[in-house]
């Protein structure tokens, strides 16, 4: 070998080197870092279409992952909004609905004893005010849940939409990326990111074009970007009613390029989080809206004209009443927030004795008369088929009705949490197998050595060429 040529081929490892050692340390420094491809350093000679420089993931692994990415996104979501409503309903381990009943219903019990005391018929106004207060608050729940899923989506079709545009932009430059080079793999990471984020919202699948280009389609095969990004459409709703819905055309949906999309199960855009949003607002939290509208119109039918207190007449309001008005026997959307408790016996009426001898009675009649106080605690205990379907078609008390809906809010979040649960457990093996094919941080300071004593060698052979010189100079 020639003076030159050993030079030569010791320049050449010394820049292999050092570069395997910039690629070493990084792959050390961003070991925890997500969308980052483990790089690996070979020869030209063994390159793929990248070049010297060798990005390494698992396509089949990333896909799994980012399909399981989609069924958390969704699973979290519902499940994040249906516990936080049963957290809303229960104070320890009693639901405050169930227990503000039982309180009415005590206070009926305790004033019959002895109907002649003030006190004990204040205490039924306050009871019953209780109960009307904790239906309020429930409703008030339910629509904070809905304009917080409302809100979400929003945010969602925006975050969809710019990384979309981030990917578009990425197919963009790394198309005209050096194959090989540091900057297409890095260029590669980025791109890996927007879509990781994509697939928590909506679950994708990824087609290879051109020159390291990808294509990115949903699993119901809706094109998101293939060249240019899909604009996903939808317009926030500020405050959302009760009675407001996808189906009444008063609550918006979503458009793709400008065109209806479904926003149901098999829609283009389901699997994710953003579908998981629109079931909470348009499904999930209207039908237990729906339940508690029914309990609240129960209450107002059995206390209202017809019921146990002669006194009313055909159209006067109730005991409960729709914001001081009548209410309906037909179901009626958004009772629940409505209800409210007759003035003439709230806890600060003049008047207590109504109680006693009829909301609208014209005197107290006699103050030991309890039949009209064992009369409205009976109608508590009776069993009838509730007027709105919304509870189903069986004989139930009042009490047995408020249990249902408590029932229905906790099987749906025991359901959804086995399910999350599930979900978690699969996600957690993917990516563990995806870590194992990423960054060994224990291999990446072993190559580090090797590479150390690689260097050391070319040094080595530059360190006797130099001597030979001044050797061969000095003669």
């Amino acid at each position: 070998m020639s003076i030159s040529s050993a030079i030569s081929s010791a320049l050449l490892g010394l820049g292999f080197n050092a570069l395997g050692a910039q690629i070493a340390s990084g792959n050390i420094a961003n070991a925890q870092t997500d969308g980052y491809g483990r790089r690996e350093l070979v020869p030209m000679s063994q390159a793929t279409r990248h070049g010297g420089i060798l990005r390494d993931v698992d396509p089949v692994i990333l896909a799994d992952r980012r399909a399981v990415d989609a069924e958390i996104g969704y699973s979290e979501s519902l499940d994040a909004a249906i516990t936080r409503l049963a957290t809303l309903r229960s104070e320890g381990q009693e639901d405050r609905l169930i227990t503000a009943l039982g309180a009415f219903q005590n206070a009926l019990t305790i004033a019959a004893a002895n109907p002649s005391a003030d006190s004990r018929l204040v205490a039924i106004g306050s009871a019953a005010e209780s109960l009307v207060g904790e239906i309020n608050a429930q409703a008030s729940a339910l629509a904070d849940l809905r304009q917080e899923a409302e809100s979400r989506i929003a945010r969602d079709v925006h975050t969809l939409n710019s990384a979309l545009a981030k990917i578009a932009d990425l197919n963009t430059r790394v198309s005209r990326a050096q194959p090989g080079s540091e900057h297409l793999a890095t260029l590669l990471d980025l791109r890996q990111k927007e879509v990781d984020a994509i697939s928590a919202l909506v679950p994708v699948k990824l087609a290879e074009r051109d020159r390291g280009v990808i294509a990115l389609y949903t699993s119901a095969r809706a094109v998101l970007l293939d060249g240019r990004p899909a604009e996903i459409g939808f317009t926030e709703t500020p405050t959302i009613a009760p009675h407001m819905s996808l189906a009444g055309g008063l609550l918006s949906g979503l458009t793709l390029n400008g065109r209806n999309i479904s926003t149901g199960p098999g829609g283009p855009l389901s699997g994710g989080a953003l579908a998981a949003s629109f079931a909470l607002r348009d499904t999930h939290l209207p039908a237990h809206q729906a339940r508690l509208d029914a309990l609240a119109s129960e209450l107002a039918s059995r206390f209202g004209p017809g019921g146990p207190d002669a006194t009313f007449a055909p159209g006067d309001p109730g005991l409960f009443t729709d914001l001081g008005g009548p209410a309906s026997p037909a179901p009626q959307v958004g009772l629940s927030g409505r209800l409210r408790l007759n003035p003439l016996v709230s806890a600060t009426s003049t008047e207590p004795w109504r109680w006693r001898a009829g909301l609208m009675a014209t005197g107290p009649g006699e103050v030991g008369d309890a039949s009209l106080i064992n009369a409205l605690a009976a109608r508590l205990d009776a069993r009838s088929v509730p007027a709105d379907p919304a509870l189903g078609a069986v004989s139930k008390d009042i009490a047995s009705l408020g249990l249902q809906l408590s029932s229905a809010i906790d099987g749906e979040r025991v359901g959804l949490s086995d399910k999350l649960a599930s979900v978690r457990g699969r996600h957690a093996v993917l990516r563990e197998m995806e870590l194992r094919r990423g960054v060994d941080s224990d291999q990446q300071l072993q190559t580090l050595l090797t590479i150390e004593k690689s260097y050391a060698a070319n040094a080595k052979v530059l360190q006797t060429v130099d001597d030979m010189l001044l050797r061969i100079l000095a003669i």
